[in-house]
């Protein structure tokens, strides 16, 4: 009688190790990051609580403040950057990791537009919330706009898409992983990243899925970060202008000015992918 059991051979055994190999590589990126948040916040501290006992000041207030949030932003970001050389190593060589292959450069010019697009989508939402609940939905930083547009605008941006899609996904489509399930992880991750965000992390998970499409299309990270970096932006001043302009107009209208840039994103992300095979 013939045995129809099934008993994995040694290439399937193979195939789950190295899914594993890679769950535990991927995992370590998402780590590095989030660990070094952390490391740059108790240094800092511990600095401030020197000076203050030495010179008698009030470095404590300094670090609790904006300042202090950027100044740990920019310590994480340069020893996450000195690591992630380390452990990606030849592939951070310009001519590997920070490729850019096309030709045109509309596909970049795209991608800006989308993340404009998509920041006026997101905080219309999120002022028809406010103008209806008139709860402070929207967050703006109130410090140096420069230093707030370099913080936000272009370091945030920058790291993120080296950790998410740089690292991530780029590794989840090494291992020729299933194209769903990789955007949902790497999405999923992206979310994490700003569950100290409140309502951020729910959008911050579509907002992955289409960092994560542009990045594969065209398999460069310039394209997810031109489009972070102009969402960034663009939040900031959409903030600035709430603040002092936004309660005046209604929440229908800005529901509806949300509902017109669903569909706004929808059009270009097909003209997008379009674009990769030119």
């Amino acid at each position: 009688m013939e045995n129809n059991s099934y008993s994995p051979d040694s290439k399937d055994r193979g195939k789950i190790k190295r899914f594993f190999v890679e769950f535990w590589r991927v995992f370590r990126y998402f780590a590095l990051f989030v660990g070094m948040q952390i490391w740059a916040v108790i240094v800092l501290a511990i600095i401030a609580e020197i000076l203050d006992a030495v010179t008698g000041g009030n470095s404590s207030e300094f670090v609790a403040g904006e300042n202090g949030a950027i100044i740990c932003l920019i310590m994480s970001t340069i020893v996450t950057s000195l690591l992630l050389r380390y452990f990606l190593g030849n592939e951070w060589k310009i001519t590997r990791f920070w490729r850019y292959e096309k030709k045109s450069y509309s596909p970049l010019l795209l991608c800006v537009f989308l993340g404009i697009v998509a920041s006026i989508t997101v905080n219309a939402f999120l002022a028809s919330l406010v103008t209806l609940t008139e709860e402070p939905v929207l967050v703006y930083t109130t410090g140096n706009p420069a230093m707030a547009l370099i913080t936000y605008g272009l370091i945030i941006p920058v790291i993120e898409e080296t950790v998410v899609r740089g690292t991530v996904l780029k590794r989840l489509k090494e291992i020729n992983f299933n194209t769903r399930w990789a955007i949902i992880i790497q999405a999923t991750v992206f979310a994490i990243l700003h569950l100290d965000s409140g309502i951020q992390i729910f959008y911050s998970f579509f907002l992955g899925i289409i960092l994560g499409l542009a990045y594969l299309w065209f398999n460069s990270i310039w394209l997810p970060i031109a489009m972070h970096i102009a969402f960034n932006s663009f939040s900031y001043f959409f903030a600035l202008f709430f603040s002092t302009q936004g309660k005046t107009i209604s929440s229908g209208i800005w529901a509806l000015s949300g509902l017109i840039g669903v569909a706004l994103i929808v059009v270009f992300m097909k003209i997008l992918k379009q674009r990769r095979t030119e």
